[in-house]
């Protein structure tokens, strides 16, 4: 994944994340009552499904190279 999708999907995890922490907050928080059943558990996979885009858009866009060099360690003396 190229450092420009990274920083997307980063961004589509993070605006998701965002959208259903406020769903799950919102009640407890600002006086309404929970949510019914079912958009409480489709909050939840919600939020996890963005912190899943957040964490492999940020480590594409943290980790991308543009190079496959690779260090190889060994034990000779030198």
């Amino acid at each position: 994944m190229g450092r420009k999708l990274g920083a997307c999907v980063a961004a589509i995890g993070l605006f998701t994340t965002s959208a259903a922490a406020w769903f799950l907050m919102k009640g407890p928080f600002l006086g309404t009552g929970l949510p019914a059943t079912e958009y409480l558990l489709a909050a939840i996979a919600t939020l996890l499904v963005g912190l899943l885009l957040l964490r492999s858009g940020l480590n594409s866009y943290i980790h991308h190279r543009s190079s496959t060099d690779r260090v190889v360690i060994s034990n000779k003396k030198i």
